[in-house]
């Protein structure tokens, strides 16, 4: 039988129930709620998942010509880079996160990312999920962001709750 998981709340409205992140210990599901309470009324919600379709650990993120891992790549200060990966189990199947975030930092103030790329974000500068191309794409373009030539900058990847993946860009002179 497939796991069951039941939420409580005393509240009417939206209830979204989903999966947030996989750990080795199992799925942690985690529920959001918007609407308004009414005293004494309790609404139940169930979320039935087949197991099988849980990704197998552990995921790996590779990145996709241009980019590779362990080495920096070089960009002109204007161009459109297009960043490509795929994140997959253990089984090597393509796992798709909804909500993957791209993220562009400079190395010297790790708190305050340059820029951050969702599946929700602008279209031009949106997160997409090529679904039969088993991979992820997002063009970054890099004109926006002023960043500083001949510094490193590191872009990386969030998916299913964790740090899955960094590599490095050089700003050419």
């Amino acid at each position: 039988a497939a796991p069951l998981t039941r939420s409580l709340g005393i509240a009417s409205g939206t209830y979204q129930t989903g999966m947030d992140w996989i750990t080795p210990e199992g799925a942690l599901t985690v529920q959001a709620f918007t609407g308004e309470s009414l005293p004494g009324q309790v609404y139940e919600y169930s979320l039935t998942f087949d197991p099988q379709t849980l990704p197998t650990l552990p995921l790996t993120l590779t990145w996709l010509s241009p980019l590779r891992e362990g080495e920096v790549l070089s960009v002109s200060p204007n161009q459109r880079l297009a960043v490509r990966f795929r994140l997959a189990d253990a089984d090597a199947q393509f796992v798709v996160d909804e909500g993957v975030v791209v993220w562009l930092l400079d190395p010297e103030q790790p708190t305050r990312p340059v820029a951050v790329f969702t599946t929700s974000g602008p279209p031009d500068e949106r997160v997409r999920i090529l679904r039969r191309a088993q991979m992820y794409l997002v063009t970054v373009p890099l004109r926006h962001y002023n960043l500083e030539p001949g510094k490193v900058y590191l872009l990386g990847v969030h998916a299913l709750g964790e740090q899955r993946g960094t590599t490095a860009l050089r700003v050419q002179p």
